[in-house]
């Protein structure tokens, strides 16, 4: 019984990972627009790949939204907040080395920000004109093992492609650590205009190390405008 089942799970995995197999590019061939990135540092190669991608392009202002994980301040979006979160510190390392002369404006938010401040912050971002890249810092799927957290992180992903801003809000810690950071994200690309994902990475902590112990997932993710 239990033979079965594990050759089930990899018979799962195989069939999940060939669809979310690394994008074969190395660069982007139009202007980047937004991304999507994790802040775990175990996954640290996944962060140095995503910014490698980026590295040929260049803008004037990079703008960092995640999670207030410790919900710390009196507002729901803390704007470059005064205290550290995990979200922006390890990321931006690799932002001061990737582009060091970039404009950086970095949000937090709590996980009970509304489908309003979220639209609002995106219309906020895109009042700043020029050659703007946004990032969303995001661990996916949290405390679950890999075949379970497998089906939520394809749910994520059709209700990313699918724009559902709603129920995106309502999802907690089983599918990711900041709906808010996602759906800001999303609805500053919808501003913007057309534009095409392209999935470079995805990948989860326990397909690196035990895959019935609690797991964390990782996408990265780049959205890119149309020429």
């Amino acid at each position: 019984m239990k033979y079965s089942f594990i050759i089930l799970l990899l018979i799962y995995l195989g069939i999940v990972m060939s669809r979310f197999a690394p994008s074969t590019q190395t660069s982007i061939p139009t202007s980047p627009l937004a991304g999507i990135v994790p802040h775990h540092l175990l996954v640290s190669d996944i962060i140095q790949g995503f910014f490698s991608t980026l590295q040929p392009h260049r803008f004037d202002n990079i703008v960092v939204i995640g999670p207030n994980h410790a919900e710390l301040g009196p507002t729901t979006i803390a704007k470059n907040p005064d205290f550290d979160d995990q979200a922006i510190s390890s990321l931006k390392p690799y932002i001061d080395t990737t582009f060091p002369q970039t404009r950086l404006t970095t949000y937090l938010l709590k996980h009970s920000v509304s489908l309003a401040e979220c639209a609002r912050l995106a219309k906020e971002i895109k009042s700043l004109g020029g050659e703007t890249l946004v990032i969303a810092s995001i661990d996916f799927s949290h405390y679950l093992n890999v075949e379970q957290a497998l089906q939520n992180d394809r749910l994520t992903l059709s209700k990313i492609k699918s724009r559902e801003y709603a129920s995106i809000l309502t999802m907690n810690s089983d599918y990711l650590d900041s709906p808010g950071a996602l759906v800001t994200l999303l609805q500053y690309i919808d501003l913007q205009g057309e534009a095409t994902m392209d999935i470079l990475s995805y990948d989860n902590s326990g397909l690196r190390a035990n895959a019935y112990a609690p797991t964390t997932s990782y996408y990265s993710i780049i959205f890119y405008g149309q020429n």
